[in-house]
């Protein structure tokens, strides 16, 4: 049976991380400070291993925009930006994707913002949601 003190304690430290929890105050940015997000449908693309087609390469991208004239730019670059993202996907997919590993999300995103760097002045920070590869 667990002594007296050390109950006392698991008690007192739970009290505490519980209480304190309450106490943080959240500052929201202003609403034209706040950052602003641009969605795009998955990009999925195909993933070759030894020139036969091995499975499919499923990833979710959001940009950040720092401001509202930002996002504009952004969405009116869109087609151009999924054609550099399918594109720069297929050639990661071929050199570093494999269906049946864990999919490296950082090399995903470095390959995404390096297909940035040709299509937009201002480099959005890129968000993947979500990125899967499947067997096929």
């Amino acid at each position: 049976m667990k002594s007296r003190f050390r109950l006392i304690f698991e008690w007192t430290l739970l009290a505490a991380t519980l209480g304190g929890a309450g106490f943080a105050v959240a500052r929201a940015q202003p609403l034209d400070q706040a950052p602003q997000y641009v969605k795009f449908e998955p990009i999925i693309v195909p993933v070759f291993i030894d020139n036969r087609s091995a499975g499919l390469l499923s990833v979710h991208v959001l940009l950040e925009a720092g401001s509202g004239d930002e996002r504009a730019r952004i969405e009116s670059r869109r087609p151009h930006l999924i054609d550099a993202y399918t594109d720069a996907l297929i050639r990661h997919a071929r050199l570093y994707i494999d269906p049946l590993a864990p999919v490296d999300v950082a090399a995903v995103a470095a390959a995404i913002e390096a297909a940035n760097a040709a299509e937009v002045e201002q480099q959005p920070r890129v968000l993947i949601v979500d990125a899967m590869a499947q067997p096929a």
